[in-house]
């Protein structure tokens, strides 16, 4: 709709112009005519007029153009301001008109579920941009807010790649860590044999070192016994001996004593 007023714009603009450049030249003509005739205080007064009208025409032809800007201007940003993205209903086809309105004529026919930007509104029609840059009016009801599954299915690929990408790193991260407790474990179970193994041996050491001193003790024992016997014995015998004597030296020199005597 913008368009249509932007171009109406122009060439009235245009027409403008053309009747403005046809006028200065008329004009022209007429005066110099009129001169060629008249006195020179004449030709000074009309000299003067033709550069107002000069003026006069320049002063228009500016401000006309400032208003064409201004009026280019505006519909531009009208138009930006009104953009709206929708996107067509997944019917089969969508024809597409000049107008907004069932008596203008088809100028085409855009895909289901495709992304357009919508730029006006008139009753029951939008104008839409599609991604060909091509204007035309649709049915409002053929356009929808939501995105379609022809839209949606690239989006949902791309997160599934995502999500997959997550998955796989969060599995290579679980089987490195996996493997990190195995090999732990792996070790840790190998440092319980070696100390399993450590503890049984010094079991068996100690056991035989409780033999040893417990034959050393028996050993000992014995020895205690041995030495007591011998003990036992030698005092015996020292004992018979001091016995034996104390018998026989009485025996012996009271005998002597007695021959001593009667000698």
């Amino acid at each position: 709709m913008d368009c249509y007023i932007t171009c109406g714009y122009f060439l009235c603009y245009c027409d403008l112009l053309h009747y403005l450049c046809d006028f200065s030249l008329t004009l022209k003509d007429k005066i110099n005519h009129y001169l060629s005739a008249k006195k020179s205080a004449v030709k000074s007064t009309a000299l003067f007029i033709t550069f107002l009208l000069t003026l006069f025409s320049g002063f228009i032809m500016k401000k006309i153009t400032s208003l064409l800007v201004s009026a280019l201007l505006l519909g531009f940003s009208l138009s930006n301001a009104y953009a709206e993205t929708k996107y067509v209903k997944e019917n089969l086809t969508t024809f597409m008109r000049r107008g907004a309105g069932d008596q203008f004529k088809i100028s085409g026919t855009i895909q289901a579920g495709e992304s357009v930007t919508v730029l006006d509104k008139k009753d029951k029609y939008s104008l839409i941009r599609d991604k060909r840059n091509r204007e035309a009016w649709i049915l409002t009801s053929e356009l929808t807010s939501t995105p379609s599954s022809r839209e949606e299915n690239p989006k949902l690929k791309a997160k599934i790649q995502e999500l997959t990408l997550k998955l796989n790193n969060i599995d290579n991260d679980w089987k490195q860590r996996t493997s990190e407790m195995q090999r732990r474990t792996k070790q840790a179970e190998e440092q319980s044999s070696k100390l399993l193994e450590q503890n049984s041996l010094l079991n068996r050491e100690l056991e035989i070192t409780k033999n040893k001193n417990r034959d050393l003790e028996a050993m000992l024992d014995v020895g205690k016994r041995e030495i007591a016997i011998q003990w036992f014995i030698y005092g015996g015998s020292v004992l018979g001996a001091g016995l034996l004597l104390g018998l026989i030296l009485p025996l012996l020199i009271p005998k002597r004593r007695r021959q001593n005597r009667w000698s």
